[in-house]
């Protein structure tokens, strides 16, 4: 929506609060061992076509395509810094990076590229969903469960083991469906204050006070907190990295029956400091109005933006939340 879509998905994979093996993840077992099959699989057609079988199932396609192309240092320094904090598997982390150079290249070039299905659309779908993968001798390994790999040629004739359509909805974060009722936020401190059991909340709900959500399992390192004003109409969405950094809000308003997100801030830090080096603003109008406000904050340069033509903000729109159940506002993607 606001930047290129391999920047796009950098940001996400940087700021995701990995943990793949939590025992709370056993739910995506399944699915992340269908995800390593059909990388596997994805793998053998992109190794033949490449020449690389002898690399098979692990290898960076670009480095084949192009040995000359990279990332920008600071992507790269980010990116190699986040997955080795993160990511106990070597092959997990090397496919990771190799995923984003791939979708790096495929929208600064024009090369062309075999007709074959995308690469590494199953691992960013296995990162988003707290999966790894990894290999010893003839075995291929999910965090929990694995599979014997079967020969090479195998796979360049084999069936998808999952829709091609299924995998790429799966590239973003699994949705959360998990909120905990808190007095706020403390920001400073990167902490709730005190919880609120369901009782609570509904009363200050009820009367027309403000009350924060936490939205995630984990109390303490929440996706996000909701800033909830049910007396104004106002649902204020606020995203965390994984240092717990306010990086991206939301500002909705309620209009009839349904909120509007108005409002985008997003700040950029320099590495893993709390300083923001750049903070912009996106506002938009029902009808399709965008003007942007960039701040250079280190320059103190501010520029404004306007949009020649309506945008489409059809994906703005949230309906009126259900008392307890936030999972529409609280998506990064739209």
């Amino acid at each position: 929506m606001f930047q290129d879509a391999w920047v796009s998905l950098l940001r996400t994979v940087l700021d995701f609060q990995f943990d793949a093996f939590n025992p709370e993840y056993t739910e995506y077992e399944e699915l992340n061992l269908s995800l390593a099959q059909e990388y596997v699989r994805r793998a053998a057609l992109w190794a033949q076509a490449l020449g690389c079988r002898d690399q098979w199932p692990f290898f960076d396609a670009i480095r084949r395509l192009d040995p000359t192309f990279e990332l920008t240092a600071m992507a790269e320094n980010a990116l190699d810094n986040r997955l080795q904090e993160k990511i106990g598997s070597w092959h997990m982390r090397l496919l990771v990076k190799a995923a984003i150079r791939w979708y790096a290249f495929k929208s600064s070039t024009h090369v062309y590229l075999p007709d074959l299905p995308d690469l590494y659309a199953p691992i960013i779908a296995m990162y988003f969903h707290h999966g790894a993968i990894t290999a010893e001798h003839h075995l291929i390994q999910t965090p929990i469960i694995g599979f014997q790999k079967l020969p090479f040629e195998t796979y360049l004739l084999h069936a998808p083991y999952m829709d091609a359509k299924e995998v790429s909805a799966l590239m973003t974060p699994a949705p959360v469906t998990t909120f905990t009722f808190t007095k706020g936020w403390f920001r400073s401190q990167k902490r709730p204050l005190a919880l609120w059991d369901l009782e609570t909340a509904q009363a200050a709900h009820n009367a027309g006070n403000p009350y924060t959500v936490l939205a995630g399992k984990n109390v303490e390192r929440p996706v996000a907190f909701l800033e909830i004003g049910p007396q104004n109409g106002f649902i204020g969405v606020t995203f965390l990295d994984s240092f717990l950094r306010c990086y991206l809000e939301y500002s909705f308003q309620q209009k009839g029956e349904r909120y509007f997100l108005y409002s985008v801030n997003l700040r950029i830090y320099d590495g893993d400091s709390e300083t923001v080096t750049q903070m912009d603003t996106y506002r938009f109008t029902p009808e399709g109005e965008l003007t942007i406000y960039e701040n250079n904050v280190l320059d103190q340069i501010m520029t404004t933006r306007t949009a020649a033509h309506p945008v489409d903000v059809s994906r703005n729109w949230e309906d009126v939340p259900v008392f307890g159940q936030y999972t529409g506002f609280v998506r990064v993607e739209r």
